[in-house]
């Protein structure tokens, strides 16, 4: 319920201190000692919160991970982290200011250890501080923090998803069952992998994880609940490693000119690929999505999975039925949009409609027993409100008719797509999905005619 609760949260605020950067949102020029006095609050609160600290690395990461975004837009609080987003803020007509994970630390360290609150570490077992490197800093620094670490392989705690897949895999079914099917599985497991009457005996306030993007995000959202006694939980990747000694942060000078990028790009070379994403991959994006991508329509495909009807009818009913009544349609709920009923549907993504299409119902349905049966190009065009994660002006709708072949025991929808499905008769279909739909799917459904009739 942390979720739920940290998601109604926000929306309190979102209008008021939040700028959305490529359909990320972070608190508005938060500095640090607005961001401790929240840590104080949280502490204090009877609720469970979890925050985040997005940069342009971690924001281009969530442009392909949609469990990441949806992570990150439901944190009680996210703090920005990245001289590339004061850029973008800048860019908008914004202030911004920047509270990195590297300064927040010792900030948190110093706040729990003055209230008495104990802290739990989930430390990466192959980073380059150990538990015991952690341990001695710990003690040689904050002589009375109480605080627990546990190690945890960060890869196995946190599998991969299936809409992080390549779709080409689909051919291979060892590699599917391998890395698909178990997925519910090893997320149920995650939680107990570790030492888990260790981590409920010690009754944490404060969580700390350093895997790093997205598995850290990962782990919260998916364990916070699951140690009743945590108030705050934050990701901190590679921060540990800068007060322990293994890494040498940026002279000052470079930290207050936002260079700080550049200074580690100096001592790991190895690191370009990523301050290349960070620097120009990043600003380019926004740049288009913030000057540009307002002019255009995004393409996307709506998905109509249909199956053969399987309703017990009456003999009276056969009677009055059509051959629409040998079918019904698949219809997905919204998550967090309680009656908001619609079919699939997605961005093409440079792919051809049928591909696309495919793509979309294996990633927010995790079905593959299906067969394309139809397409038909740019038959809808919409506008939206709201600029999102692409920034677009609307949608233009192309159509994916599919049969289904399955049974409903293969359909895991993903929760942050949708919180239900249902199937409803073919001739119910329209008045079926939410109102502000209705006028697309009636050309939807006059198309599936269309299909049938041929």
């Amino acid at each position: 319920m942390f979720c739920f609760y940290g998601y109604k949260l926000r929306q309190k605020f979102v209008l008021k201190c939040m700028l959305n950067i490529l359909g990320i949102d972070v608190d508005n020029d938060l500095k640090m000692e607005s961001a401790v006095d929240k840590f104080d609050d949280f502490l204090s609160s009877n609720q469970q919160n979890y925050i985040v600290t997005p940069n342009p690395e971690i924001i281009l990461q969530a442009q392909k991970d949609e469990e990441l975004f949806y992570i990150l837009n439901r944190a009680n609080l996210s703090l920005a982290d990245g001289f590339g987003l004061k850029i973008a803020a800048f860019l908008m007509n914004r202030r911004l200011s920047r509270v990195s994970g590297s300064d927040i630390l010792p900030e948190l360290l110093c706040l729990a250890e003055r209230r008495g609150k104990k802290v739990l570490i989930i430390n990466r077992e192959d980073g380059l501080s150990s538990a015991g490197d952690i341990k001695i800093f710990l003690n040689n620094n904050y002589p009375s923090l109480k605080f627990f670490i546990q190690d945890a392989d960060h890869k196995y705690i946190v599998p991969p998803r299936r809409h992080l897949l390549s779709f080409k895999d689909l051919k291979d079914e060892n590699f599917v069952s391998k890395f698909v099917n178990n997925i519910k599985e090893k997320i149920n497991k995650n939680f107990h992998f570790l030492n888990k009457n260790e981590l409920l005996d010690f009754e944490a306030d404060v969580m700390i994880c350093n895997f790093g993007a997205p598995y850290q995000e990962k782990f919260i959202f998916h364990n916070l609940n699951k140690i009743p006694t945590l108030k705050l939980a934050i990701g901190l990747g590679g921060s540990f490693d800068f007060l322990t000694g293994k890494i040498k942060r940026a002279p000052r000078i470079f930290r207050f000119l936002g260079l700080e990028w550049l200074w580690r790009l100096f001592k790991q070379p190895k690191r370009y690929k990523r301050m290349f994403n960070a620097v120009v991959v990043f600003l380019t994006k926004f740049f288009y999505w913030n000057f540009f991508s307002h002019f255009f329509y995004r393409k996307n495909v709506a998905c109509l999975l249909y199956r053969k009807s399987e309703l017990p009818y009456t003999a009276l009913d056969k009677k009055k039925m059509n051959n629409l009544d040998d079918y019904q349609i698949l219809l997905v709920e919204r998550s967090e949009e309680k009656d908001h009923w619609q079919i699939p549907q997605g961005g093409l993504d440079n792919q051809n409609i049928k591909l696309a299409g495919s793509r979309e119902l294996y990633e927010e349905l995790g079905i593959r027993n299906f067969s394309p049966r139809k397409v038909y190009k740019n038959v809808f065009k919409y506008k939206t409100n709201h600029r999102g994660r692409y920034g677009f002006k609307g949608q233009s709708q192309s159509l994916l008719l599919a049969e289904f072949h399955g049974a409903d025991t293969d359909i895991e929808i993903n929760f942050w797509d949708h919180s239900d499905f249902k199937w409803v008769k073919a001739s119910e279909f329209v008045r079926s999905v939410y109102h502000s739909r209705q006028a697309a799917s009636q050309i939807f459904f006059d198309k599936f005619k269309e299909y049938l009739n041929n």
